[in-house]
Parts: structure tokens; C-alpha cells; sequence
């Protein structure tokens, strides 16, 4: 069996879906990416060990405002190492967080204590996806700079609203 040759840009890895799945490929594909497809339904083993609470995990993050707002990020460390960053924004007025741009020019708090993993990861290549799904998706109710989202191939944008 003959390795390709062909090198690619960026990696995608796409959920499967019958039919769907390969034309969105084809067309990514043009733009030189490199596809790979993930199960929808993978195996689910009983665990018989205690679940990691939401602290403990990594992914896609959801932290909320008291003003019903909310802010979508990523991390690949444990939720409440990242949060501390996040508090500590807020305790310096450092504007480089959207969470201490908002609780600063409003005068509003966020509630850590109540943030969550929303979207656990199999690799560290879905986060940049999955985030995009979940800011594009809730956008209307984020404090979230949109203009800074990692890249979201134009075809998904299409699927998620329609």
C-alpha cells in the first residue's frame, strides 16, 4: 500500500453523516484539507469508576453572566485552572478577556462557580470546531468577540442555521 504523498494545510475531523459527510469533504478537500471522519455513535462502555466532575475536565466551556449572557471557550487544561485566569482579568480590569471587557463596562458578575464543560473532546483537533459550533450556535446570547472565533468552513455555518 503506497503512502500519499500529499501534504495538507489543516486537519478536519467531521462528524459522519451518510451522504452529507462526503460532499462536504469534496469541497473542503478543493481548499486543501485534510478530512477525517469520526463516528456519531461511538461505543459507550459502563465505567464503573466515579465521573470527573466538570472542574476536572477540558474542552468547550460555558461561563454565565448574572445578566443571562454567557461566554463559550476552549481549554485544554482543567476547567478550574482556566477560570482562575478569567478572575483574574476581571480582578486586573484586563480587557484582553471578553468576560472582563463585559463585567467591567457593565458593572456585571460572572458566575464561576456555575461554569461548565459543555463539549468534552476527544483530541486537542476538535476544540477549534466544536467552539465555533458552540459560538455560532448561541451567538445572539454571548459576550464573545465573534470576530476572533477560530475558522468554521462556510458549509457547516449552512447546516447548523438551516
Amino acid at each position: 500500500m503506497e503512502k500519499s504523498s500529499k501534504s495538507f494545510k489543516n486537519l478536519v475531523v467531521l462528524p459522519f453523516y451518510p451522504k452529507v459527510s462526503f460532499q462536504i469533504a469534496k469541497i473542503l478537500k478543493s481548499f486543501n484539507f485534510g478530512i477525517v471522519f469520526s463516528p456519531i455513535n461511538k461505543v459507550q462502555f459502563t465505567n464503573l469508576k466515579d465521573p470527573i466532575d466538570s472542574f476536572n475536565s477540558w474542552g468547550i466551556y460555558k461561563i454565565s453572566c448574572q445578566c443571562g449572557l454567557s461566554y463559550i471557550g476552549q481549554t485544554k487544561r482543567a476547567l478550574r485552572n482556566r477560570l482562575k485566569e478569567h478572575a483574574y482579568y476581571v480582578k486586573n480590569q484586563d480587557y484582553r478577556s471578553a468576560i472582563s471587557k463585559h463585567s467591567w463596562t457593565f458593572n456585571h458578575n460572572f458566575k464561576f462557580s456555575s461554569a461548565e464543560v459543555i463539549q468534552k473532546c476527544a483530541s486537542n483537533f476538535d476544540l477549534d470546531f466544536w467552539e465555533s459550533y458552540h459560538i455560532l450556535k448561541n451567538s445572539s446570547n454571548l459576550v464573545n468577540d465573534l470576530s476572533s472565533i477560530p475558522y468554521f468552513p462556510d458549509i457547516w455555518k449552512y447546516l447548523i442555521f438551516f
